[in-house]
């Protein structure tokens, strides 16, 4: 099957962020967007992707 979509990268940028007991961090955020052509790619497929995508950004040690 052949596959469509467009991966738009926004730039890493501080964001607040609350942690488990209400106090805020700052964390790196980067923006990630997938567009797919629903007709070729499924839903569930293209989240199941940026999911994966995030988990390595997230730890980049599990490339090696």
């Amino acid at each position: 099957m052949q596959s469509c979509a467009i991966l738009a990268v926004g730039r890493a940028a501080p964001r607040f962020l609350p942690d488990h007991v209400g106090n805020t961090q700052i964390a790196t955020m980067l923006t990630c967007t997938l567009s797919v052509d629903h007709r070729a790619v499924d839903g569930v497929e293209a989240s199941k992707f940026l999911r994966a995508l995030r988990d390595v950004i997230s730890d980049p040690d599990r490339l090696a």
